[in-house]
């Protein structure tokens, strides 16, 4: 994306991601609006889990997690938000 951030709203919870294209981290910018149990899932393009991690109990409000992507090898991947019941699914580019 031109602005160097990308934004799912899946009409409850949202998360924005930046700096993307990543080099050694992006941040993961959630708006929680219902909250849960919350996990980060991250695929590559291929469709292969290469990082997952559970945040626990996510209560409502603004939330920033910090994923390094030093270890990952450049290119595309997914990241799968949940908390909850609810998912949202946003693409990240790292060089």
């Amino acid at each position: 994306d031109f602005a160097g951030i990308t934004t799912v709203d899946n009409g409850l919870n949202s998360i924005s991601i930046f700096p993307n294209p990543a080099t050694s981290y992006a941040n993961i910018d959630m708006t929680v609006v219902e909250g849960g149990n919350a996990t980060i899932n991250v695929y590559d393009i291929n469709g292969k889990l290469v990082y997952t991690e559970n945040l626990g109990r996510t209560s409502e409000g603004n939330r920033v997690y910090k994923l390094n992507t030093q270890n990952f090898r450049h290119g595309m991947y997914l990241v799968n938000v949940n908390i909850g019941s609810k998912a949202a699914t946003s693409k990240l580019i790292v060089r």
